[in-house]
């Protein structure tokens, strides 16, 4: 059983309840997506979830224990689950719709947030299944350090960051499999 709660999402098995979103979203991420709006279902051992914000924000969140959180780009006002042909039905714009079929939508991903001692990341590395659409984003300390359309599998520099950096986080978007991104203080560590 996997449920949404006002301070994360909760999975309940026979050794009791745990917090599956405990290191991967502050409680004050998780409440901004007003889990007590949720339209959700499991499917093919990830939680799916619809949401609406208080300000009226509307869309989905994809999670996998194994992959974490990933934003669709869509919302839904209903779900249902075919059990016999392991089918996700949404309810899309009015229109009934099978869950991951047709055209790709394009997933976005956040990292946590990673804490260091300061440090400048000045190269990076994108491993994916296609890049005609991949964008990367790299905050750091909060702010937007780099924003690029990532052309292919080659280590590229970043901006060096003025006495380095403490926080950092990455924003990955695809409609494209992505599987990794490393961040360097040099291009050799990307060898």
């Amino acid at each position: 059983v996997v449920y949404p709660s006002p301070d994360g999402l909760i999975a309940v098995d026979g050794g009791g309840p745990s917090m599956l979103t405990q290191g991967l979203m502050t409680e004050r991420e998780w409440r901004e997506y007003n889990p007590s709006s949720f339209v959700a279902a499991a499917h093919n051992g990830a939680y799916i979830a619809f949401y609406e914000k208080p300000g009226g924000q509307k869309g989905g969140l994809w999670f996998h224990p194994a992959a974490g959180f990933t934003e669709l780009g869509f919302h839904a006002t209903a779900v249902w689950t075919d059990l016999l042909t392991d089918t996700l039905y949404l309810v899309v714009d009015g229109e009934i719709v099978a869950f991951d079929s047709g055209a790709p939508l394009t997933a976005f991903w956040r990292s946590k947030s990673v804490e260091t001692s300061p440090v400048s990341l000045t190269c990076a590395r994108v491993s994916a299944d296609g890049y005609s659409d991949l964008n990367l984003r790299i905050l750091a300390d909060g702010s937007l350090l780099y924003e690029v359309a990532v052309g292919g599998p080659d280590a590229f520099r970043l901006p060096p960051t003025r006495g380095g950096a403490r926080q950092w986080q990455i924003e990955v978007s695809s409609t494209r499999a992505f599987r990794q991104v490393d961040l360097a203080s040099s291009m050799q560590e990307l060898r």
